[in-house]
């Protein structure tokens, strides 16, 4: 079990089926670290009000992470969320969701990727890279982005829906242990009963020479805290960014 689930879904975005509070107290119950809430930005469906920073920071023995899942956009200023709470987010992650011109093409995803996030390095995970219909360069793309302190995310439910390609895990998974990178290990939860589950992703892991700790971000709650802290400061600078 993930004991800092930091990629979770609820009403607020377009595909979950639980509330926040549902969310928060089957952590609970499992006897979770950390949860964060990372709800879609607008592009993907989902929305985003300041109500998500009145949720408490601590629930039930639970540190309560305020995140968003923006999606990867042709056009790389398109962020999907209201800059003026960019400052008040724990998380920001950002992966490929909607259908993007040659997005079968590795090195064109990739251009993508890059131009991303040069234009917000303030995200802090890529999720679920390596999806079906979203290839990429993984040997190419990973030593250039380790350098940016982003962690790439080994996400359960693609994992076990059969949505990722093996291989391009295997790959990255490589390159981030050889470059010394990070990873974070993320259920991607969209209902209850899929809180904080790692069963694939162990299953997949496995399959591989064992990963040290310490490229895992979220391997303890002191070594989350320590990744938000870290990733803060560019959050501040881009707070005043204009537009959504």
């Amino acid at each position: 079990m993930i004991k800092c689930d930091l990629h979770t879904h609820t009403l607020k975005s377009r595909c979950g089926y639980c509330s926040p509070l549902e969310m928060m107290n089957q952590a609970a119950d499992l006897g979770l670290d950390a949860l964060a809430i990372t709800d879609h930005g607008t592009y993907t469906g989902g929305y985003i009000s300041h109500a998500l920073f009145r949720l408490p920071d601590m629930y039930r023995g639970v540190r309560v992470l305020k995140g968003v899942e923006v999606t990867i956009c042709e056009d790389a200023q398109k962020i999907g969320l209201p800059a003026k709470y960019l400052h008040n987010f724990d998380l920001v992650i950002s992966g490929f969701h909607n259908a993007l011109p040659e997005s079968d093409n590795p090195k064109k995803n990739n251009e993508y990727l890059i131009r991303y996030l040069d234009a917000h390095p303030y995200i802090d995970i890529i999720s679920h890279p390596g999806s079906n219909g979203f290839p990429l360069d993984m040997s190419s793309v990973i030593p250039e982005l380790i350098p940016r302190g982003v962690a790439f995310e080994l996400n359960n439910a693609k994992l076990a829906q059969g949505k990722a390609d093996l291989e391009q895990l295997r790959v990255m998974v490589e390159m981030v242990v050889t470059h010394q990178g990070r990873l974070v290990l993320n259920s991607d939860a969209h209902t209850v009963f899929e809180v904080g589950q790692d069963d694939a992703i162990r299953a997949f892991l496995d399959t591989l020479t064992p990963v040290p700790e310490s490229c895992i971000v979220n391997r303890n709650l002191e070594s989350v805290v320590a990744f938000i802290e870290e990733r803060k400061p560019a959050k501040f600078v881009h707070k005043c960014n204009k537009g959504i």
